[in-house]
């Protein structure tokens, strides 16, 4: 249970920092040809990082309602979702520090 509270805390993060960025990058330099790829891989960010949590919830709420207990197949999908999950988290961290770094945006 602790690593799927992890994944959480983790994505929610990822996606503050990535709609966080997006929006001081347009506000600060616009939506121009200069931008443009930041703002879509903050964009891109932000959404695969929902995704992550929309299926880990998503397993985690039908392990809970499976009665007496989940199935082997549900556990499997949890693990690897977790698993992915946290293999990705990484890779978006830094697409958003590169972002930040690149313009700018926190000095």
């Amino acid at each position: 249970m602790q690593k799927i509270l992890t994944n959480y805390s983790s994505l929610t993060k990822i996606i503050d920092s990535a709609k966080s960025a997006e929006y001081l990058l347009f506000t600060v330099h616009g939506e121009t040809d200069d931008t443009a790829l930041s703002l879509t891989d903050l964009q891109n960010v932000a959404e695969n990082a929902t995704q992550g949590y929309r299926r880990l919830t998503t397993i985690v709420l039908r392990i809970a309602t499976i009665q007496p207990s989940s199935d082997q197949d549900t556990m499997e999908m949890l693990l690897n979702t977790i698993s992915r999950v946290e293999t990705q988290i990484g890779a978006w961290t830094r697409s958003i520090e590169e972002v930040v770094t690149e313009w700018s945006l926190y000095e």
